[in-house]
């Protein structure tokens, strides 16, 4: 693996970077991604542009493939980043006892949201993030 001043690998990141590379039937790729320095969090990032560059020596097969793969992969990030916010920004116990109406309901029936009552603090989830810390200091500011 190449060693550049002020920057380090994240070791812990190999075995989980093997162990996707091996699902995906690319352990060839291995030695390439360390080389290259690629990550976990540098894979969950890469364009196709990148990829493509990365495995610009593979045959065809290979570029496909994992190209492929990469982006299935990165679909399946996002779907669980956008959970995680959900479950991080909500209380899981509120929304399953608030949500009871909703498991009468038939698949054919509409979704009748106005029944569901759902309570959050606002002031939470905006000091949960930097945004959301940036939007506070505006109001507070601009006294409003």
């Amino acid at each position: 693996m190449p060693v550049f001043e002020g920057y380090e690998y994240p070791i812990d990141q190999i075995q989980p970077l093997f162990d996707l590379l091996k699902s995906w039937n690319l352990e060839c790729l291995s030695k390439t991604v360390l080389d290259q320095m690629v990550d976990m969090n540098i894979l969950a990032i890469m364009k196709r542009d990148h990829a493509n560059e990365m495995v610009k020596t593979f045959p065809i097969g290979i570029k496909v493939r994992f190209t492929h793969e990469l982006e299935n992969w990165q679909k399946s990030l996002d779907q669980q980043h956008v959970n995680a916010c959900f479950s991080q920004t909500t209380n899981h116990n509120e929304i399953t006892n608030k949500t009871s109406t909703l498991k009468s309901l038939q698949p054919s029936s509409p979704l009748q949201l106005s029944s569901i009552d759902v309570t959050f603090d606002l002031g939470d989830i905006l000091k949960s993030t930097a945004t959301g810390m940036m939007i506070i200091d505006y109001y507070k500011t601009h006294e409003k």
